[in-house]
């Protein structure tokens, strides 16, 4: 429900229909998602994580978040399956079309690493402008699917359930 991403999503989708030979023959509708945007799916409280964010800037406090080191906040890997969840479950039923999510550099930022099983987030692993992260599940059902991923030319994958149970020794 920020107004940037849904114009990014809308020329995302223009551009799209201006590349294929029959204009305008699908419907594609813009749905407004607030796991997606600042705070999103990882905080809480806002009252007491926000100030970790005025004083650590985006890097530190996703840093901070991934090692689930924030008052205030999800456990990492509950956001992040929070928002898997929803693209899952937001796909297509025919598994034939495409999702197209437009969030934030911090939010992908933060899926990133935690999916990567990373504690760290350097400047040179920070989303650059535009950048996108593929994703796609196989399953029918969410918790039993696994998550497959190419993000900057590599592909990985995880199952869902086991990620989901890195929680309880996390």
């Amino acid at each position: 429900p920020i107004q940037r991403c849904v114009d990014t999503a809308a020329l995302m989708i223009q551009g799209a229909d201006a590349s294929t030979l029959a204009q305008n023959t699908h419907h594609i509708e813009i749905v407004e998602q607030g796991l997606l945007v600042e705070p999103g799916s990882f905080v809480l409280d806002i009252k007491q994580a926000g100030p970790y964010f005025r004083k650590q800037g985006a890097l530190g406090f996703i840093n901070s978040f991934v090692n689930n080191a924030l008052p205030g906040m999800k456990h990492p890997i509950t956001g992040v399956v929070d928002v898997l969840e929803l693209i899952y479950n937001t796909h297509p039923q025919d598994h034939f079309g495409l999702s197209l999510a437009v969030s934030h550099d911090t939010i992908l930022a933060a899926i990133i690493a935690v999916i990567s099983g990373r504690n760290t987030v350097s400047r040179e692993d920070w989303p650059k402008m535009m950048e996108g992260l593929f994703v796609w599940f196989e399953g029918d059902v969410f918790l039993e699917s696994k998550l497959k991923w190419i993000w900057r030319g590599e592909v990985n994958e995880l199952s869902i359930r086991e990620f989901q149970n890195l929680e309880k020794i996390k």
